[in-house]
């Protein structure tokens, strides 16, 4: 029986709920319709005087129609219940236009335009020697790729154009050697392959002919050979011994109770003597000649192989 009250309380409970539901909307739009109401009665919205040439309000859609001419109310409305609309500020009688500043016109700067510099095309025929001479030290210990700065010494004259004193060539060590054994000197071997005019380094054909006045072949500068000054040196002191040896046998000769001395004396000398001048050229080979060692300021020559055409500035 219980179960059974409780079951009755529920539904009695929902169907509470469900009808408040759907019967709050209808209390709120009747209470839309008597604020609507008291707004009209306040405010006499009816009698309100609308005119189609000055509008003062704008119509409110209460449903009625409303025609394009002026609508008659039954009583004026008073002045003091009149709704009266905030005036709009009042527009200047004078308006002064003032001048719009326009912008100075600005002034380009004159862009001076740098003349381009004139060159020239000069022919440096075949067979052409020049004298130049070395800024950097050159030495036999130096690699093979290393660059060497060489100057003119004296103006080169060409039918067309005069190369001035001081101008630089470049050349370039293509093989480096230190002294060997058998008395072989080092060798430095280079070739000048730059000239620099109007600022551009430009190639030439070019091999070195001369070094301080004495002829070179094959562009190689040799260091001393010093196979025989060595195997002079070494047979040395077996020729000091052989003259030291005989000058002491002609002394023992002079004394009668030396003179069997002599002999031996003589003979030590002489084989010693032998064995220098046989030992030294064998000694001498395994000995090593002279470096490669040119100073700057040396003075080289230089003979043009191709006929080569270089740019100067005018």
């Amino acid at each position: 029986m219980n179960i059974l009250k409780q079951n009755k309380l529920k539904k009695l409970l929902i169907t509470a709920i469900i009808q408040a539901m759907v019967f709050m909307p209808v209390f709120a739009i009747d209470l839309d319709y008597t604020v609507d109401d008291d707004i009209r009665k306040n405010y006499k919205v009816d009698e309100v005087k609308i005119n189609n040439t000055t509008p003062t309000t704008k119509p409110s859609n209460t449903g009625k129609t409303i025609s394009n001419t002026t609508v008659k109310t039954t009583a004026p409305v008073s002045a003091s219940k009149k709704e009266t609309l905030p005036k709009l500020p009042e527009l200047p009688k004078t308006i002064t236009n003032t001048p719009v500043q326009t912008s100075t016109p600005t002034t380009r700067s004159v862009i001076t335009r740098t003349q381009q510099k004139k060159y020239s095309v000069i022919p440096l025929r075949k067979n052409t020697e020049i004298d130049i001479t070395n800024i950097n030290a050159i030495s036999d210990k130096q690699k093979k790729g290393t660059n060497i700065v060489f100057v003119s010494q004296k103006p080169i004259k060409t039918p067309y154009y005069t190369i001035p004193q001081g101008t630089k060539f470049v050349g370039r060590i293509t093989d480096s050697k230190t002294p060997q054994i058998t008395g072989n000197g080092g060798l430095v071997s280079i070739e000048v392959i730059t000239i620099i005019l109007a600022n551009q380094y430009q190639h030439i054909d070019t091999r070195i002919t001369k070094v301080n006045g004495e002829k070179i072949f094959f562009e190689n500068i040799k260091g001393e050979r010093t196979y025989i000054k060595n195997t002079i040196n070494k047979g040395k002191w077996g020729r000091n011994t052989f003259h030291k040896m005989n000058k002491l046998s002609s002394n023992l000769i002079q004394d009668k109770t030396t003179v069997i001395l002599a002999p031996f004396t003589f003979l030590y000398g002489g084989v010693m003597g032998c064995i220098s001048t046989v030992t030294s050229p064998v000694v001498s080979i395994f000995c090593k000649g002279g470096h490669v060692n040119i100073p700057v300021n040396t003075s080289f020559r230089i003979k043009f192989i191709k006929d080569a055409k270089v740019k100067v500035s005018l």
